[in-house]
């Protein structure tokens, strides 16, 4: 399995990447190790991944840093 993961941009600015580059290295280490699951796995467990009631197309990931 192979998902692509797409991030939202708007006016030349991009919030995740923003988001992403503000990060530690030890969370920024996380969300890539969620994403590689995103884009590995057949079935991804909703502790990860889920589809957003209403939007089309659109999934929340979900990373959990403690």
């Amino acid at each position: 399995m192979s998902r692509k993961i797409l991030y939202y941009s708007t006016n030349g600015r991009c919030p995740i990447k923003e988001f992403i580059d503000g990060q530690t290295q030890e969370v920024i280490k996380k969300i890539f190790f969620v994403f590689d699951i995103i884009q590995s796995f057949d079935r991804v467990p909703r502790k990860f991944l889920d589809k957003i009631d209403g939007a089309a197309g659109i999934w929340e990931i979900r990373i959990e840093y403690i």
